[in-house]
Parts: C-alpha cells; structure tokens; sequence
C-alpha cells in the first residue's frame, strides 16, 4: 500500500513510526507518528516530504499490484533455468520460452517504474 511508502520515506528523514492519510486532496489531514519528539529540522523535512508526496490511483495501484504479482511468481522459473544451465543439464524451458519470460518480467518492471 500507498503509505507505507510513505512511511519509509518520512522514517529516512525522521523518527516516524507511523503515517497516517486523512483526505487524499488535503495535506493538512496527513499525519505522522513519531517515535521522539522530532526536531524542527526533522519536522521541515516531513513536511516537504509529504508536500512533494504523489499518492497512486487506483489504476496504478493495482497495475502495480499485477506487475509484483508476475514476477514474485514467476522467480522460481528464472531460478530453476538458472540452476538448470549452470549444472550443465537439460532446460525445463526453451531458450525461446526463457527470453520470453524475461522480457514478461522486464515489461512488469518497467510498468512499475512508470506507474509509480
């Protein structure tokens, strides 16, 4: 999900331990939870990383949500070649079917960076 993106991203710059979002339009209901007193250091730097904070859409969540989906279950097949090759003996796949995989898998990649 959305916010705990946005929780790493807070805790890189302060001791958060929690975030959360009230209205998606309206900043000023986005809050976090500290595990100390932050700085006003840490506080600006919260502030501007929520300022510069861009939630998903709904699409983009779940094209991203499909992408990780492909390829968390297509790792054991990109492992099992690997092994395969290494060990010298016969592919499960085709090198045909093995590049087709990849390029499956850097298309999932590429449709996560572009989405967010």
């Amino acid at each position: 999900m959305d916010m705990f993106l946005l929780r790493d991203k807070l805790a890189e710059v302060a001791p958060v331990v929690c975030v959360s979002i009230g209205k998606n339009d309206d900043k000023s209901t986005w809050e976090a939870r500290y595990t100390r007193t932050p700085t006003d250091k840490e506080l600006a730097a919260v502030k501007a990383v929520i300022d510069a904070y861009v939630l998903l859409t709904p699409q983009q969540v779940e094209t991203k949500a499909k992408s990780m989906q492909l390829l968390s279950t297509t790792d054991w097949k990109v492992l099992r070649h690997q092994d395969q090759v290494t060990l010298g003996v016969a592919t499960s796949l085709l090198h045909e079917e093995y590049i087709e995989l990849l390029q499956q898998r850097q298309a999932a990649r590429e449709a996560v960076a572009k989405e967010g």
